[in-house]
């Protein structure tokens, strides 16, 4: 929902194990990020040398929210799973990315004749 960091070569323990290839590593989650992801996310991607091994960082923060697969489906972050987002959750980050506003919403049950402009 807000972005993040995916650490490849580090355990879900923690322990740094490092990468034998972490160039295609790299070039992998870029292909992934640009063909998988709709829109295609521009992430940052960095390999990183720690305690002598070498890590693929991945730095996500789109702009262009919410986000979903190739397939059609929108996952939100719930602890360390990832689960599909509902349609109130979905709105949700539509409401917080900025691209739905309630205000500009029709309300059910009313046509175009029934607005009302007036001016003073």
């Amino acid at each position: 929902m807000d972005g993040g960091r995916l650490l490849v070569g580090v355990s879900d323990r923690g322990d740094v194990i490092g990468l034998a290839g972490p160039t295609c590593t790299a070039t992998e989650l870029a292909q992934i990020c640009r063909e998988n992801i709709l829109p295609p996310l521009l992430p940052l991607i960095e390999n990183v040398e720690i305690d002598g091994q070498v890590v693929v960082v991945l730095d996500v923060r789109g702009v262009y929210k919410p986000y979903r697969t190739k397939g059609g489906r929108y996952y939100i972050q719930v602890g360390p799973s990832k689960q599909d987002a509902s349609p109130q959750e979905l709105l949700r980050l539509a409401q917080r990315a900025g691209s739905y506003r309630f205000d500009e919403a029709s309300v059910p049950g009313t046509s175009e004749a029934d607005r009302v402009v007036k001016y003073s």
